[in-house]
């Protein structure tokens, strides 16, 4: 057998193992050590490994089942001492690590030991199993960790005994929660687990103290920080994150949570030109959304970690009055449409369509980029197609007593009223940020915005959402105990916190990626301490600014908050992609390798392509079949749209009229069948898919604007459900295997029985067999199995479709 590829590191695994038992006849009285009959199975944490470079591919990694002989761990192969396996550090692989679950099965033991997970080092040298354990059976356990959410998910439900680092909380409740009978009764109001679901010792009361030595004793190289690597952290706000008045800067929050999760900060490598801490004393919370928009702009898609506390300036300034509450949400909204924004559509961009007459070129500074173009005339108007996934429009509202725009939004696919606008009084100041969502049914449609009167329509950007957008953890403002100690926001008190407060559950309830922090419930800061003077005191001398006591209970504050949101991430990924309904997805399944793969045809190949580039073929990534989708014809081939429309893939874009692609496969496909498809299916009659032969056909079509349907095979049945076309790129898949079939609209199953697909060897995309039923949508990836897929397999296919 040839070695492993030479860039994939490796170590030997060695122990001892026996048993001691009573004197025997032998020189002196000492206990004796006697043989036991043991088994030590070595188990990977990946069972899949992609390595890099010349010499790369993917390899599957097997259990490793040793014997022991004369006390000692021997290879099974070779029967010498020692066992040699992949190392733990892969800087060459994807995933980047590998960790090893050592199982002991000993015969005649009145007592088992636990499964222990440990790394084992590289460079050939040796790793002492014996070593991973601890006194009394007791482990410390080592998390299995992946940069994937699976892998975090399958830590979470792995079967666990204590955990020593600062994700205990976080991992031990989602362990918990998973096995709960009645998953509906898992978290609580405030997202966390509730205490009650928990045994004591699990409960955050209960490990509080082992959580704080953790996170002390952790510091960058505990479980978040590995689940972060790499990630900076970068802060918009106000002086509590701009760090004023405390001699050690690294008592105040923001630094505590970057160096417990081992987040960059306050400065990225390279110095202080890449400032990552962006708040400013005195800052306003529309401040602190031009520099997100402008001043210092996040750049979408950087995969960071965003801290934001910018609002107790705000509400200390007027009290809770209706314009600056007004206000706030309007900045915040913009905040988030442009930290989750993919890509951004500028003012100067040829995608935007101006009406005739004089734009003015103009800058704001809380516009995106600092420009915006203008137009006072009646009639005057900006438009756009809009993107085929979630989009914001920002655009220019005015402040106190200053009339602003009104603008009537049209659907001009349609010539629907999407929404009416007046732009008058929603800024603090003479101008600010105002973002409008577009609607899910005008997604891929011509967006018109029409001034109809009032002050100067404006365009300032188009902020296309990312599906994958990063983390931002919005802190709340925590209680003062005396607001009369500021003059320069003389208005503060507990109600008007709580009313600019309610404002992040509601930004965080359109932006789902939102983590809210809030100080008034974990506990840790209280408006008793917030007074200068008192012991323990949570403010300086000021009455205002954070004690190095009160970084201390935000930091907490925040620790919880992004634990509770691991625990529920970890939950409802582990939910989807362990077991369900549809029975395990098994630990070895994988689309691109799966045996029963015929093709899978993804996107990402084409990244050669420009925008708007004809396509004349496409290749499968994988699967048996090496045969190229066509079509030969210019003018009937689908072209290339490089936007992020889905996962942040580009897609296939087909016109309804005559495009479409074609290949005839190797090989005849019938029988159990499934066809995945993520896709934009926008006309009531067009089709995804088609695998025919013989004049019988395996299709996937939308139908009379109403109904998705399945018809497979030459028997005449059908599988439907309910569907309304449209923009949205949605998973759309077909099990065909008689009694046991299923159609998947985006997550949701409707189950039927159909007749034997007996499909064949002709696919097309963008009609049917027959050349009806032509689609007006995009493609974005089409995989295609000889075998009927799980409900779980499914889902873990869609999943890899967009990995």
């Amino acid at each position: 057998m040839a070695d492993i590829p030479e860039s994939l590191d490796w170590g030997i695994v060695k122990g001892r193992i026996g048993k001691i038992i009573t004197d025997t006849v032998d020189e002196g009285r000492a206990p004796n050590v006697a043989d036991l009959t043991v088994t030590v199975t070595l188990v990977p944490s990946q069972r899949w490994i992609r390595v890099l470079g010349e010499d790369g591919g993917i390899f599957y990694l097997d259990d490793v089942v040793c014997p022991v002989v004369d006390g000692l761990l021997v290879d099974p192969e070779t029967n010498e001492p020692g066992v040699s396996v992949i190392a733990y550090a892969q800087p060459n692989a994807v995933p980047n690590f590998v960790q090893w679950t050592a199982t002991i099965d000993a015969e005649g033991v009145k007592a088992d030991l636990d499964p222990v997970t440990f790394n084992v080092a590289g460079g050939g040298v040796t790793t002492n199993l014996e070593e991973q354990f601890g006194a009394e059976g007791e482990l410390p356990y080592a998390l299995v960790v992946s940069t994937e959410e699976r892998e975090l998910a399958e830590a979470a439900a792995a079967k666990s005994k204590q955990y020593r680092d600062e994700a205990a909380v976080a991992m031990q409740n989602a362990q918990a929660a998973a096995q709960l009978a009645d998953g509906s009764a898992i978290l609580g109001e405030d997202g966390k687990v509730r205490e009650e679901v928990l045994p004591e010792e699990l409960t955050p009361a209960g490990l509080s103290t082992q959580i704080d030595e953790a996170v002390a004793a952790a510091g960058p190289f505990g479980f978040l920080a590995q689940v972060y690597a790499g990630f900076n952290q970068i802060t918009y706000g106000h002086s509590f994150l701009a760090e004023q008045g405390l001699a050690d800067v690294t008592a105040h929050w923001a630094r505590r949570f970057a160096a417990a999760f081992g987040l960059t900060y306050p400065t990225s490598q390279g110095g202080t030109a890449n400032d990552l801490k962006r708040a400013v004393g005195g800052s306003e919370v529309q401040d602190s959304a031009a520099r997100v928009l402008n001043t210092a702009p996040y750049v979408p898609g950087s995969g960071q970690l965003v801290v934001v506390e910018n609002l107790i300036n705000t509400a200390r300034k007027n009290g809770a009055v209706a314009l600056d509450l007004t206000a706030a949400r309007n900045a915040m909204r913009a905040m988030m449409a442009a930290l989750n924004a993919s890509a951004k559509t500028e003012e100067t961009d040829a995608a935007i369509t101006y009406s005739a007459g004089t734009w003015t070129n103009g800058t704001v500074t809380t516009a995106s980029g600092g420009g915006v173009k203008s137009n006072s005339g009646t009639g005057a108007y900006f438009e756009f197609t809009a993107p085929l996934t979630d989009a914001y429009v920002l655009s220019v509202a005015r402040g106190a007593g200053t009339a602003g725009a009104t603008i009537t939004i049209t659907d001009q696919n349609t010539g629907t009223t999407l929404d009416s606008l007046d732009l008058s009084n929603q800024a603090l100041g003479t101008t600010g940020p105002f973002a409008w969502r577009i609607p899910a049914s005008a997604r891929g449609h011509v967006v018109r915005f029409t001034r109809t009167g009032g002050t100067s329509i404006y365009f300032d950007a188009l902020l296309t959402q990312s599906l994958t957008p990063p983390p931002v953890l919005w802190m709340k403002e925590p209680y003062l105990g005396d607001y009369s100690y500021s003059t320069t926001f003389p208005n503060g008190s507990d109600a008007a916190l709580d009313a600019f407060n309610a404002l992040v559950d509601e930004v965080a309830a359109e932006f789902p990626n939102v983590i809210v922090a809030d100080p008034q419930k974990a506990g840790y800061w209280t408006k008793a301490k917030a007074l200068p003077g008192v012991d323990g005191a949570l403010v300086q001398a000021d009455g205002v600014h954070p004690s190095a006591e009160g970084g201390q209970a935000l930091f907490l504050t925040a620790r919880d908050a992004l634990l509770a949101y691991m625990t529920r991430r970890a939950v409802q990924v582990s939910l989807v992609a362990g077991t369900t309904a549809g029975g395990e997805v098994a630990e070895t399944f994988d689309l691109r390798t799966d045996p029963g793969l015929v093709a899978f045809y993804d996107s990402a190949s084409l990244s050669a392509l420009a925008d708007g580039a004809q396509v004349a073929t496409w290749t499968p990534s994988a699967g048996i079949e090496t045969v190229a989708l066509a079509r030969s014809a210019t003018a009937e081939r689908p072209v290339m749209s490089t936007g992020a429309v889905y996962g942040g893939k580009r897609a296939l874009l087909f016109d309804g009229v005559d495009d479409d692609m074609a290949a005839t496969l190797a090989a005849s496909y019938s029988g159990a069948q499934t066809v995945l498809v993520i896709g934009a299916i926008t006309n009531a009659d067009g089709c995804a898919v088609s695998l025919s032969g013989s004049g019988v056909a395996t299709n996937l079509y939308s139908e009379a604007g109403t109904a998705l349907v399945a018809a497979p095979g030459s028997s005449g049945q059908t599988l439907s459900a309910a569907f309304t076309p449209g923009a949205s790129y949605l998973r759309l898949g077909i099990v065909a295997n008689g009694a046991t079939s299923a159609m998947y609209i985006d997550g949701s199953k409707s189950s039927g029985t159909l007749g034997a697909a007996v499909g064949g060897n002709v696919l097309r995309l963008g009609e049917t067999n027959v050349a009806t039923k032509r689609l007006t949508g995009g493609i974005v990836a089409l995989a295609l199995f000889e075998r009927a897929l799980t409900d779980a397999e499914v889902d873990a296919a869609f999943t890899q479709m967009l990995a």
